[in-house]
């Protein structure tokens, strides 16, 4: 009979493992929890949380894992490196000592189990040449408890074969602890020497009563001694318990416990028994925290959230009826007095107060009418009551403060919203000094003559007005003369200093473009080419300039040229040779300086 400490927790059911339903268990390493198997793999600890099993070598490290078919680590046979006979249930991986051919002895390897086992068996690769194993069970103190050899030439060995051994302890106890193996071949035979194994299985018969046991605890709760511990069977047999050392009794059904320690024993069909610590534990009071949100804007809404840390607790605002929502909303202020149930029924009661709200009130301190519709108008307003920081807001502007600026005249509604988001609202205007309203008159000058004006015609504003052109210096006379061409700006003054500015502009006059009517090429003078002639201070740009003679031939062509230039005009030749004299059409496009385009059409004669 072996002993196991089991500690449970809250309300939780728990499964004394390891097993399965027929206490054992399997490795045939073909896979390694959380690694991917690969040769040379070290083995030691990989095994021991899902199995409870570790390896290692008595001469320090660890075995490695072979892979089938590799480099030669474990064993030669006629079948191939690392490579059994066929149907030897053997898979891809098995277990070596070392990983190294040498020598006529193996390593020796350690197989540690934590709990101990009834039985345990496996199988040796590839036994022949004279070769010898040796296998000894080992108990708690390391001693021999059982032991095997296998030698070659025994049934099931060979080159090859898979060769199977075990140890069958004898009742219901485990007493095994451990398993060393070692090989070797005599020096005589030669060669060398490696060990492989495969297919480990081993029985925990004992603990296994423990394995198919789901044992459920219920604390003890709201003070009292009212803990509970159900045991259920996972499997067919028939399970009888004891608790402490009370007739064995097949319900597993304990109540009405107090909080502490209980020593059971589990006993099956064929007798085997098993004990075990149960833990009652004492449910501790649950922490009940209370948020509250105070109402708003003075209407019914506030709430309370209660917070605990028992997520199957449940609520009530009236004791009677309880609910899993743990919020109370559109509470109206005053004191509450609120309920909580937690998951064993134990009640808590929760006292707390929703205080009262108040309105913002807004209020103007201040306004500034506009002046000269300039949108200089001014309100400045501020607040009380309410909660926390203000915002004002006028149309789409928002102010910390409640002060609006660059206003026109215009009503208002202006809102105050406190931190709550309750809102109060007041109605204001302003009103406007009028405007000052410009309808120049221009005279545009003639061409090569600042003879232009500019008259001011103002009407609104206040009182008499005050005129400047380009800030010449202000007079009282709305005429301006003697102007030339270009742009102007034109402010007016009323006596209240309010202003209006306009920006006006005198047309570029266009002077006239001379065309002569003949021309000599011959002549040493400015009269040999076909050039037309204006005031020298007038800019004026060629844009096309076409020669055709009497039979509407195109005979001269340029462009984009300077009327004051001296290139670009017609020379009186045409390839390279003088033509004849004679009347000669042109058709000419001017760009005038205003940015009026002038097209001439005409004749010209060519004397010589």
């Amino acid at each position: 009979m072996r002993k196991l400490l089991i500690i449970l927790i809250l309300y939780s059911s728990q499964y004394l493992t390891g097993q399965d339903v027929f206490g054992c268990l399997n490795l045939n390493f073909e896979t390694i929890p959380n690694q991917t198997p690969f040769e040379g793999l070290e083995i030691s600890d990989q095994y021991r949380d899902e199995f409870g099993v570790t390896f290692s070598l008595e001469g320090g490290g660890f075995p490695i894992l072979a892979q089938v078919g590799g480099p030669a680590i474990a064993f030669g046979s006629d079948f191939g490196n690392d490579t059994p006979a066929p149907n030897q249930n053997v898979g891809s991986f098995f277990l070596t000592d070392d990983g190294i051919l040498q020598d006529v002895q193996s390593e020796t390897i350690l197989i540690n189990f934590e709990f101990p086992i009834d039985s345990v068996s496996g199988c040796i690769l590839d036994m022949d040449f004279e070769e010898e194993f040796v296998l000894d069970a080992l108990d708690i103190n390391g001693e021999i408890i059982f032991t095997q050899m296998i030698q070659a030439g025994d049934p099931g060995t060979g080159d090859g074969l898979a060769t199977c051994w075990g140890f069958n302890g004898p009742g219901c106890n485990g007493e095994i602890y451990a398993i060393r193996m070692n090989g070797f071949r005599p020096p005589s035979v030669g060669g060398f020497f490696g060990l492989g194994l495969d297919n480990l299985a081993f029985c925990f018969q004992g603990i296994d009563l423990i394995g198919n046991i789901n044992v459920q605890t219920i604390p003890a709760h709201c003070g009292e001694n009212n803990g509970s511990i159900i045991f259920e069977t996972l499997n067919d047999e028939i399970y009888n318990y004891s608790l402490e050392g009370q007739a064995f009794l097949t319900e597993g059904i304990y109540q009405n416990l107090a909080p502490g320690e209980y020593l059971f024993k589990v006993r099956n069909e064929e007798g085997c028994e098993s004990e075990f610590i149960v833990e009652i534990q004492a449910a501790p009071p649950i922490e009940i925290n209370a948020n509250v949100l105070d109402t708003k804007c003075t209407e019914n809404n506030g709430s309370i959230e209660l917070i605990t840390n028992d997520p199957n607790a449940i609520f009530s605002l009236d004791s009677i009826e309880f609910m899993l929502n743990n919020t109370f909303q559109n509470l109206s202020p005053g004191p509450y007095q609120l309920f909580v149930l937690d998951e064993y029924g134990c009640p808590y009661t929760i006292y707390d107060t929703i205080a009262e709200s108040t309105l913002p009130i807004i209020d103007i301190d201040f306004k500034a009418d506009e002046t000269c519709e300039y949108k200089n108008g001014i309100i400045n307003v501020s607040a009380e009551n309410g909660t926390g920081e203000y915002a004002f807001f006028l149309n789409d502007t928002i102010s910390q403060e409640g002060n609006f600026t660059g206003l026109s005249a215009d009503t208002y509604l202006i809102f105050v919203e406190d931190s709550d988001g309750c809102v109060d609202s007041i109605q204001t205007s302003l009103i406007t000094t009028p405007g000052i309203d410009l309808n120049p008159t221009l005279v545009h000058p003639e061409c090569q003559i600042a003879n232009g004006e500019i008259i001011i015609i103002a009407s609104g504003g206040t009182g008499e007005f005050n005129y400047t052109l380009d800030n010449l210096p202000t007079q009282s006379n709305p005429n301006f003369e003697n102007l030339n061409f270009g742009s102007y700006i034109v402010e007016v003054t009323d006596e209240l200093d309010c202003r209006a500015i306009a920006e006006v502009s005198l047309n570029i006059p266009q002077c006239p473009i001379y065309i002569p009517n003949l021309f000599n090429p011959d002549l040493d003078s400015n009269n040999n080419t076909f050039q037309l002639q204006t005031y020298a201070t007038y800019p004026v740009q060629i844009l096309d300039y076409r020669i055709y003679d009497r039979w509407g031939n195109l005979i001269y062509y340029n462009e984009n040229f300077p009327l004051h230039g001296v290139n670009g005009w017609w020379d009186g030749y045409f390839n390279g040779k003088l033509v004849e004299q004679g009347v000669y059409a042109y058709l000419i496009t001017v760009l005038h300086e205003n940015g009026v385009e002038e097209v001439f059409v005409g004749d010209v004669t060519l004397v010589r």
